[in-house]
Order: C-alpha cells, then structure tokens, then sequence
C-alpha cells in the first residue's frame, strides 16, 4: 500500500503572525502584581514605607493620595537610604508620568525591552490603575517562556541558514582536526540506539 509523507519544517508556518500571537498570549497581566498590592501615601514616614516594602519583598509601592484614594504616584524602597527619619514619602515619591502607565494586556515582552529605562510601571485595567510591574517582575516564569520562544525562533532560523550555506557538505568539516574525532565519537553514541543518522 503506497502511503504519502509529508515533510513539514519547523518555519513551513507564518513566523511573523507565530510569533505576533506569542506575544499577544502573554501580556503583562501574566507577571504584574494586582492581588495583595501594597500601598502607601504621602504622609507616612518614608522609612516605614521603605520597611513595609522590604517585608513584602517589593522594590517600588503606589502611592495612593489617601489611604483609600486613587494612585498618584511611584515610592522607591531604596530612598531611604539616602534620607533622614523625619523625611515623609511625600518629599521623596515621584509623581505620575506619561511614561509610569502601561495596560495589562500590553505584551509582556515590551515591558521587558524598556525595563532598563523605566524600571516600573503602574498597570492599567481599562481606565483604572490596579497593579504594579517591575524589573525584578521579569525573572518569572512567562517572561522565560517568552524569551525561550524567541530564542528557538533564533536557533531554527540559524539552522535553516547553515543548512543553504552547506548543503550537501558535513559541518564535521568545519571542525578542527583536533576536536572532529571527539565530535564524531558523540555523534555515534547519540545515534546508536537508533541505529540511524550519520554525520
């Protein structure tokens, strides 16, 4: 019985719409802080602000007019150490900028290229601001997940390249004469079980 085979490559896909919905699939809501967001006002002492934060593991805190009021701005933990006790956030918290906002569904990834810039960023949902993200926020897992995706798109791109520059030549030719009986030797114990591929 005859049976057909069809060969797919890994980019036989729309790359640019691939990766166009990576992104869109993780959005900054994915890394941001929404849930237990810790605040404080203009009034507190900056030092017990700074305190609060350094409890929470948090570097920067919202600053809300009032203790239930809206956000008006950013308080960095480390300004404490460079002011004295009687300093309140008030003298030290930077106020609300064009550049302090971004949506929760903005792509995690755009956060990530401007967060040497501007290291935090306040979180909208709709109009409302209800979250915070940091630099420290791209260490997690969807950033990860992200950057891994961009990095085999790399990887296969690289691939597909090397492929049309050497075409029917072995890359073992490449190798130095020092190193190609090693590199030959693990390419037999990796095939071997398989009884399959040469190099």
């Amino acid at each position: 019985m005859k049976t057909n085979s069809y060969q797919a490559a890994p980019l036989d896909v729309d790359e640019d719409q691939t990766l166009l919905q990576v992104e869109r699939g993780m959005p900054v809501r994915l890394i941001a802080t929404f849930e237990g967001l810790t605040t404080t006002t203009p009034d507190e002492p900056a030092i017990s602000a700074s305190n609060n934060a350094n409890a929470h593991r948090f570097d920067y805190l919202p600053v809300r007019q009032s203790e239930n009021g809206p956000i008006i701005g950013i308080f960095s933990s480390s300004m404490s150490q460079s002011i004295g006790a009687n300093h309140n956030v008030e003298q030290v918290y930077d106020r609300l900028g064009p550049d302090d906002l971004i949506s929760a569904e903005t792509s995690l990834l755009q956060f990530v290229w401007s967060a040497e810039e501007q290291p935090r960023r306040l979180v909208l949902e709709g109009t409302d601001i209800r979250g915070i993200v940091t630099l420290s926020d791209i260490q997690k897992l969807p950033v990860r997940i992200s950057l891994f995706s961009l990095f085999i798109h790399f990887e296969l791109l690289l691939t597909e390249h090397l492929r049309h520059i050497l075409r029917d030549r072995s890359p073992i030719e490449f190798v130095s004469p020092g190193r190609r009986g090693l590199v030959q030797e693990k390419w037999r114990i990796y095939v071997e079980p398989n009884g399959t591929g040469h190099l």
